[in-house]
């Protein structure tokens, strides 16, 4: 009984895990209108675009901004969201899936 006040007041007294931070990259879509056609570009989806690309996927679809994005940030191919999202390729994410996400 005593072993089990000691587990007990042991898991009392130790403090919760830290909250994982709010990380916020503070930037906005640019728009531009001319006549009746809008065109958005969003930065978060742009940066899920390029680490999914660097993760291999659509690899095969070569495009000048795709050798652009490979110029620019191939020294990234190695960061934790890179690998991240190998493994959610490997695991069966779609080809499809990332096009298709909806941000608010």
């Amino acid at each position: 009984m005593s072993l089990l006040v000691l587990l007990f007041t042991y898991y009392l007294t130790q403090s919760p895990a830290p909250p994982k931070p709010d990380f916020q990259l503070n930037v906005s879509p640019i728009s531009e209108c001319s006549g009746n056609v809008c065109v958005e570009v969003n930065p978060y989806i742009e940066l899920t675009d390029v680490v999914f690309h660097l993760a291999g996927w659509n690899s095969g679809n070569v495009t000048p901004y795709s050798q652009e994005v490979e110029s620019y940030f191939s020294p990234y191919r190695n960061h934790r969201a890179v690998l991240l999202a190998k493994k959610a390729l490997r695991e069966g994410l779609e080809y499809d899936a990332i096009p298709s996400l909806r941000w608010s």
